[in-house]
């Protein structure tokens, strides 16, 4: 890939990142730019048609779903390298502020406390929606939140979920998933209720710069066996609404947890958002529209239990989207 200059019909640009499952590119189409992701070669067979089905799920749920806080992924085929090894490759909205990895924790920026609400309650609205038409729960970290534009930073979901892995940024610091998981992880329970926990990590990080809200220094090997013996470190800079708040995402037990879009201070910049001029037309009546269906509940947890029997059989599409793909490979 060092000399390789275009992918289909984009020029690569540069590398932004590298995982073992995947590396993202900023590619340009005519006069357009874009990010592309690409799936990494496997060692064998066997784990490379396994992360084609995960590629598979992640493109057919991004085909499912809409939103102004998600991410647009723009195109999405089959690519044959140098080897002949195909690899499927992704292209989205080019986000110009990167992902928070980049943003926070490669570089140890804090960000301040109205931009850093602001993104939370944008991701916020994303995961609503993901949870609405039957997404199964996952796990949020910093590199599944792009930044998108370059006056107006608009936070968005970058990724299902279904391609989950530890990612290396452009200085070669890995951060694994474990950082985000939450204290019911380690029993194998998945509900909504993680991805709230996931989010207030994420929000932690992006008050401290990149911190841990519950170890100085991360060890993702012992972390979930104890995290029962951890205390929250709050910051002294955060101001106490805002400590609130961390400190009902980051609540160990998950029936206490607090409902993310309930909370006043969510609501909030929600409401200022409707108000502003930052979304087009289209986007303004969506948000206006789902932001009246919230408030009919009253913990987004509902939502997933009401919507159950849809995410259960989120896997029935893809056979139909794999049929629909692989001619594509042929052709």
């Amino acid at each position: 890939m060092e000399h390789q200059q275009s992918i289909g019909q984009y020029r690569l640009i540069k590398k932004l990142g590298e995982g073992k499952l995947t590396s993202v590119y900023l590619v340009q189409k005519e006069d357009k730019l874009y990010s592309m992701r690409v799936q990494s070669k496997q060692d064998s067979d066997v784990q490379m048609c396994k992360l084609s089905q995960a590629f598979v799920k992640e493109i057919s749920a991004f085909k499912r779903v809409k939103h102004p806080f998600i991410i647009e992924m723009v195109d999405s085929f089959i690519w044959r390298d140098e080897g002949q090894t195909a690899r499927w490759c992704m292209v989205f909205e080019q986000a110009e502020g990167g992902d928070l990895y980049g943003r926070i924790i490669e570089k140890k920026e804090k960000a301040s406390e109205k931009h850093a609400i602001n993104w939370f309650a944008q991701v916020c609205l994303a995961v609503e929606h993901l949870l609405r038409v039957g997404i199964e729960p996952f796990t949020i970290m910093q590199q599944t939140i792009v930044i998108v534009g370059k006056q107006i930073e608009i936070a968005k979901i970058g990724g299902m979920g279904f391609i989950e892995e530890g990612y290396f940024g452009m200085n070669d610091v890995l951060v694994c998933p474990s950082r985000y998981y939450a204290p019911e992880s380690f029993q194998g329970e998945h509900s909504a209720k993680i991805v709230t926990w996931s989010l207030g990590v994420v929000l932690f990080e992006i008050f401290s710069g990149g911190e841990h809200p519950f170890q100085a220094n991360f060890d993702g090997k012992t972390y979930l066996s104890n995290l029962h013996r951890f205390e929250i470190r709050l910051n002294h800079v955060i101001s106490g609404n805002s400590k609130e708040l961390l400190k009902l995402l980051l609540e160990k037990d998950p029936s206490k947890r607090a409902s993310m879009l309930q909370n006043p201070l969510v609501k909030d910049k929600i409401d200022i958002l409707i108000k502003s001029n930052l979304l087009n037309e289209r986007d303004e009546v969506a948000i206006k529209k789902q932001y009246s269906d919230i408030n009919e509940h009253q913990d987004i947890s509902q939502v997933e239990e009401e919507k159950q029997p849809q995410a259960m059989i989120r896997h029935g599409f893809e056979e139909e989207k794999l049929k629909e793909f692989i001619p594509k490979d042929k052709g």
